[in-house]
């Protein structure tokens, strides 16, 4: 038999829910972050911030001893690219910013930058255990959803937005869940598209 992620993940959960069944503490912990919708592994992934200059804003970080993860390499868009820095134990840095050149006329971020902030957050991204157990939970808060999953269910990569928080009319700021499994270091799905907002 060939061993795989989906085979790794269930010997890894049934061993949390064994743990689970015989330890209070956690037990009480589980079912708050279950009912929250986040689930027993909530994790800040990456902050997101927009620019009109990576390079100068990724000084901040690297600063702070944030490095560029060359593994990863830039990441293009039709009309935006981004890279990202990464420090053990602290939450990825999403740099993106808009083409200088005819590529990025089109592109939402230029506008974002110059009506928010060069330097802002646009969104943080939480992991959660499943999307749609997450969404379910968080929409009985009153939490909307943009749009669709994006990924195939079981995937090592998937994604939803928030309603983004409007601010004159204009969309500011959002909410990114995300499902990230065995290892997967990328940012976008193949089929993410330009962001909305």
């Amino acid at each position: 038999m060939e061993i795989t992620n989906t085979h790794v993940d269930a010997l890894i959960w049934d061993y949390i829910n064994r743990y689970t069944s015989q330890n209070e503490a956690a037990r009480i912990v589980r079912d708050a972050l279950d009912n929250l919708g986040v689930g027993l592994r909530p994790l800040l992934d990456h902050i997101s911030v927009r620019t009109n200059d990576i390079q100068e804003r990724a000084l901040e970080f690297e600063a702070f001893g944030f490095s560029y993860d060359d593994n990863l390499g830039v990441m293009e868009r039709d009309t935006w690219w981004a890279k990202v820095y990464r420090k053990p134990g602290f939450p990825a840095i999403y740099l993106d910013q808009a083409f200088h050149d005819q590529r990025g006329v089109d592109s939402p971020l230029t506008g974002w930058v110059n009506k928010f902030s060069d330097g802002g957050l646009h969104h943080i991204a939480i992991s959660v255990g499943t999307l749609e157990v997450a969404m379910k939970g968080l929409n009985a808060l009153g939490i909307q959803f943009a749009g669709e999953i994006i990924g195939e269910v079981g995937s090592e990569y998937r994604q939803v937005y928030t309603v983004p928080e409007m601010i004159d009319g204009e969309p500011f700021t959002t909410l990114e869940l995300i499902e990230r499994r065995w290892g997967f270091t990328g940012f976008l799905s193949p089929v993410a598209g330009e962001p909305k907002m």
